[in-house]
């Protein structure tokens, strides 16, 4: 999915996680997203690979209340996934915890309700899908022996 960033880096080395953070903005643009009318819960990601040859996951979670009244970022992390590998089979997308949340605390809610479990499981599978195959456009980079991007990779 072309998200219209991240913007290029010109740095000799490795960006920092900041960096790596700083491209992301899961409120921005929605693309992915769980929740009710009132409570929405968003995600971004992006994947690189530092000048050793590793895979890192970007990723940013901002969850949006409006009955609340407050936007947060819940979840800005870094994961090397060259340390420590992801796949389907571990279950992750941290859009299913959030949507669980939500569903909790909407159960009963006349007025708003839990959000609706087919359209969750379709964004998360969606949002897993996306993450799979950038990383395994990471991997035949690295693979390939092809030159390491110094912004995310598309």
């Amino acid at each position: 999915m072309d998200k219209g960033y991240p913007p290029e880096f010109d740095l000799d080395g490795d960006l920092t996680d900041q960096d790596m953070l700083d491209t992301l903005d899961a409120y921005g643009h929605l693309s992915w997203t769980v929740g009710n009318e009132d409570w929405i819960a968003c995600a971004d990601y992006n994947v690189f690979i530092n000048t050793d040859g590793e895979i890192l996951l970007a990723y940013h979670i901002v969850v949006d209340c409006e009955s609340g009244g407050f936007t947060d970022t819940l979840e800005a992390q870094v994961h090397n996934l060259t340390k420590q590998p992801y796949s389907s089979k571990h279950g992750w997308c941290p859009l299913w915890q959030y949507a669980d949340i939500c569903a909790e605390h909407y159960m009963n809610d006349d007025q708003f309700g839990a959000p609706d479990h087919e359209e969750v499981s379709k964004v998360c599978r969606s949002f897993e899908e996306d993450v799979l195959s950038t990383i395994a456009k990471a991997q035949n980079i690295i693979d390939e022996g092809g030159e390491i991007p110094q912004g995310a990779i598309e």
